[in-house]
């Protein structure tokens, strides 16, 4: 979420468009395998916009569902990730491993372990 705010604010900047207002507009966008939007969650509404609604949609109305249905997708997606994480082995010494120097990787040994 950082990094899309960033590319808007970033996109904004060299545009010369308002960035509260993209903000504003993000904000307002269904998040994704959800139908409400970031702001309906944390203040149960649709936020004003530029874009014209019709003022019963910026009503409060409580959100039921949201928060099973982000815990739901967050434990399948972690369902997906965890299927190929494994445990790392523990290191011995003068077992080979690679370092890894800015963008170049170098072969090494483990010389002791720290503690």
């Amino acid at each position: 979420m950082v990094g899309i705010a960033k590319n808007i604010i970033k996109k904004c900047t060299l545009t010369n468009q308002d960035i509260h207002l993209s903000l504003l507009e993000y904000r307002n966008i269904p998040i994704a395998g959800s139908h409400v939007s970031p702001a309906q969650v944390l203040m149960n509404r649709q936020l004003r916009s530029k874009l014209p609604v019709f003022e019963t949609v910026l009503q409060p109305k409580i959100q039921k569902g949201v928060r099973e249905g982000l815990m739901r997708n967050q434990e399948k997606q972690a369902l997906y990730y965890n299927r190929s994480v494994h445990e790392r082995p523990d290191f011995k010494n003068n077992d080979p491993v690679l370092i890894r120097d800015g963008g170049n990787w170098i072969k090494g040994r483990v010389v002791a372990r720290h503690p």
